[in-house]
C-alpha cells in the first residue's frame, strides 16, 4: 500500500525536480489532506542527510503551494529555515576548511579535496543543499607529516570530538595502530569550534581509492597526478578528476554500505549519497562512462563501481547507460549487491531492498561489531 510521506519524500528529495513532480507532489499532499505525517518527512530527511535539498526544493520549485492547507504553509517555512541554515553552517565550515586549504598550498603539499566541498562548489553549486561537516582530502602517505605539522599550527589534533560535543579525545592506541596498519585512511584531525553554527571542524585524510591500505596500492599517485586545478572554499586547490571522484564516491558508499561499524552506526544507507553521484553525472556522455568501465577495471574497482551505480539505477532508472553498467556486472551480482560485513570477516546478505533500507533504517542491534575500533 503506497505511504505518502515516503512518496513524498523521493519526490522533494530529487536532486533535479521537474514540474510533474512537483504537480505530484502537491497531488499527493491534497490527497493526504490533514493525515500527512510531516515529523515522518522530517525523519526521512534526517536519516538520508537531504532535509536541507528537501527544504531548496519546497522554497525554488512551491511544491507546498497548491496545497492550501495552513500546516503545509508551517512546513514550508520550517523546510526553508532548514536549507537557510545549512548555507550558513556551510559558509563557517567553508571559511575554516579554506585557511586550511590555502595552509597547505603554502606548505607545497599536493592534495585534492574529495566529496562535500567540492561536490558542493561545483556540482551542486549551492552552499545550502548539501549537508557536510568535515574537510576529506586525499593526500599521499609521504605527506602524513607535513599535513600533520600544518594542521598542529591551526589548532588540530587528532582525536576524536569529546562526549560532550564540545573537546577532543585521544585514540586508544589500539585503534591507532589497526587503522594504520589496515585502512587507507588516517584518523581525523579535529578542532572545537565552540560557535553557535559548528561544534567542531573535522579533516580526514584518505591515502588511495579502495577500502585498505593493501588494495589502494599507489592509486594516491596516479589519482593526485590527475587531479585538477579549482577554487574550493575561496582558495586555490585541486579536485579529483571527474571520472576518478565518481569512483571515489563509488568506493566510499561501497566501504560504507558493506563495513559493519557503519552499519551500525546509521551512516550506510543515506539518499544523499546516490544524489551525489547523479549530479556528478548529470552531464556525461558515452566517452566519460566508458573511461569509467576503464579506469574501474585498471584499478580492479568493479565491484565497489557495479554496487554503487546499480543501486543508483534502481532509484533513478535511466542515469547509468545500460551497457556500461554490464561491462562492470561481476560473477554473482545478486551476493555484491545484496551481501555485507565481508571486509569484517562477518559476510550476510540483506533480506529487504535498499529502498526499504533507506526508509527503514536498520535495527544495529542485529548487526555485529567491527574488529577494527573506532575509539
Amino acid at each position: 500500500m503506497p505511504v505518502p510521506e515516503d512518496d513524498v519524500f523521493f519526490l522533494l528529495a530529487l536532486p533535479v525536480v521537474a514540474a510533474a513532480d512537483t504537480e505530484r507532489t502537491a497531488e499527493i499532499l491534497r490527497g493526504a489532506g490533514g493525515d500527512f505525517d510531516w515529523g515522518r518527512l522530517v525523519d526521512l530527511g534526517l536519516r538520508n542527510r537531504v532535509l536541507p535539498l528537501i527544504g531548496r526544493n519546497v522554497v525554488r520549485y512551491g511544491a507546498l503551494r497548491s496545497a492550501a492547507q495552513r500546516h503545509h504553509g508551517i512546513a514550508r517555512d520550517m523546510l526553508a529555515a532548514v536549507y537557510l541554515g545549512n548555507r550558513c553552517r556551510n559558509d563557517a565550515l567553508f571559511g575554516e576548511f579554506g585557511r586550511v586549504i590555502g595552509a597547505l598550498r603554502v606548505a607545497d603539499v599536493r592534495h585534492a579535496v574529495r566529496k562535500g566541498p567540492a561536490l558542493i562548489e561545483h556540482h551542486y553549486v549551492d552552499r545550502g543543499v548539501r549537508q557536510t561537516n568535515d574537510l576529506d582530502l586525499l593526500v599521499s602517505r609521504d605527506d602524513i607529516p607535513v599535513v600533520r605539522e600544518v594542521l598542529d599550527s591551526l589548532g588540530y589534533t587528532q582525536g576524536k570530538v569529546a562526549a560532550t560535543g564540545r573537546g577532543v579525545s585521544p585514540f586508544q592506541r589500539s585503534t591507532e595502530l589497526l587503522w594504520k596498519a589496515y585502512l587507507n585512511n588516517s584518523l581525523p584531525f579535529v578542532k572545537a569550534a565552540f560557535t553557535d553554527e559548528i561544534d567542531y571542524f573535522k579533516v580526514d585524510l584518505c591515502h588511495g581509492l579502495l577500502q585498505t591500505r593493501q588494495a589502494s596500492g599507489d592509486s594516491a599517485a596516479q589519482l593526485l597526478a590527475q587531479a585538477r586545478p579549482a577554487v574550493v572554499c575561496g582558495e586555490r586547490s585541486w579536485v579529483l578528476d571527474p571520472v576518478d571522484a565518481v569512483l571515489d564516491l563509488c568506493a566510499h558508499l561501497h566501504k560504507e554500505a558493506n563495513g559493519l561499524r557503519y552499519i551500525r552506526s546509521g551512516k550506510a544507507f543515506e539518499l544523499r549519497k546516490f544524489n551525489d553521484l547523479v549530479v556528478s553525472t548529470a552531464a556525461w556522455d558515452n566517452a566519460d562512462w566508458l573511461s569509467l568501465t576503464e579506469r574501474a577495471t585498471a584499478l580492479n574497482a568493479t565491484v565497489p563501481c557495479f554496487y554503487a551505480l546499480a543501486h543508483l539505477t534502481s532509484l533513478y532508472p535511466g542515469v547509468v547507460p545500460e551497457k556500461h553498467l554490464e561491462q562492470l556486472r561481476p560473477d554473482q551480482a545478486d551476493q555484491v549487491l545484496d551481501g555485507y560485513g565481508a571486509e569484517d570477516q562477518a559476510p550476510a546478505q540483506w533480506t529487504n531492498s535498499l529502498r526499504d533500507r533507506l526508509l527503514s533504517g536498520v535495527d544495529h542491534t542485529t548487526i555485529p561489531r567491527s574488529p577494527i575500533p573506532e575509539d
